[in-house]
């Protein structure tokens, strides 16, 4: 059924012209004023809502699906978010207070577990760790190293095992240097977690005098500095006299000095194997570095 009308309110005809339908009403009209109580199921649609602030909202909403939900926050010393999208996640600025020195920290709660993370002022990350339900694991990680992560450990479970594997500081990282003792004595340096080990493997070589803790103008690579005075004992022989004794004299701070009590060529041999604090260098600021 169709009905319309026409009227003229203050010189403007104004027409419309209704439509029933038995599943609908189709009002067609230059203006239309509506009061009604009722708002028809559907017609408020998501592209419809702005909606700024929302509070006050008691309601069982069911099961609610959303793209993410951020939550700010902010305290006298710390500030951040919590974030729901496809994993939970906290991030967390301290600002001041007891935690100040880790600027940035991270909480995710992802399928399989949770992951953290703390961060330097450069947003380096510096220590990490997982939890999930066959393992645990932590890392810290220091970013003036070339290798990155400076001690970590996991404790796993498996076949009815549990197995504990800590890598204290690099210790599965081996690094390999050359470089001269006094003399032009060759030595090749390769150090394994802190533990540094020298090896002079029959070079020929003219120490031109005899000294008694006498300075060397070469020095100890970078990373393999010993932690307190080390003594390389080096062994000389002509031919099949082994006549001649050099103790290499070995400073935390990278000097060399030595102690010898024959001049001349001879075949040198010697070995120490001693402990450094050194931060782990790049392999490339090593003399003819590489890895083993």
């Amino acid at each position: 059924m169709v009905s319309s009308s026409e009227k003229t309110v203050n010189g403007q005809t104004l027409a419309s012209m209704i439509s029933q339908n038995p599943e609908w009403v189709e009002i067609i009209a230059k203006l239309l004023k509506i009061k009604a109580d009722m708002i028809v199921n559907g017609a408020i649609t998501a592209d419809k809502l702005n909606v700024e602030k929302l509070s006050a909202l008691t309601s069982n909403l069911g099961k609610v699906k959303s793209g993410e939900i951020i939550n700010e926050y902010r305290t006298s010393g710390t500030y951040g978010e919590i974030k729901i999208g496809e994993n939970i996640k906290i991030t967390n600025h301290n600002t001041a207070g007891a935690r100040s020195h880790i600027p940035k920290e991270e909480i995710m709660m992802l399928p399989n577990g949770f992951l953290m993370n703390a961060y330097d002022a450069a947003d380096r990350l510096t220590y990490t760790m997982r939890i999930s339900p066959e393992v645990i694991e932590f890392q810290k990680i220091n970013n003036t190293q070339a290798q990155g992560g400076t001690g970590s450990w996991s404790l796993g479970y498996s076949n009815s095992y549990s197995l504990l594997s800590i890598d204290a500081v690099l210790q599965k990282t081996r690094l390999q240097a050359t470089s001269s003792l006094m003399w032009g004595i060759g030595a090749t340096f390769v150090r394994i977690g802190n533990l540094v080990t020298i090896s002079v493997t029959r070079d020929i070589k003219n120490i031109a005098d005899v000294a008694e803790n006498a300075r060397a103008r070469e020095r100890i690579p970078d990373g393999f500095k010993p932690i307190s005075q080390v003594h390389l004992i080096l062994v000389g022989n002509d031919h099949a006299t082994i006549d001649a004794t050099c103790i290499v004299h070995l400073e935390p701070d990278g000097t060399i000095n030595y102690t010898n009590n024959k001049s001349g060529s001879r075949v040198w041999t010697g070995t120490v194997t001693y402990t450094t604090v050194d931060d782990f260098p790049i392999v490339g600021n090593v003399p003819n570095g590489k890895l083993i």
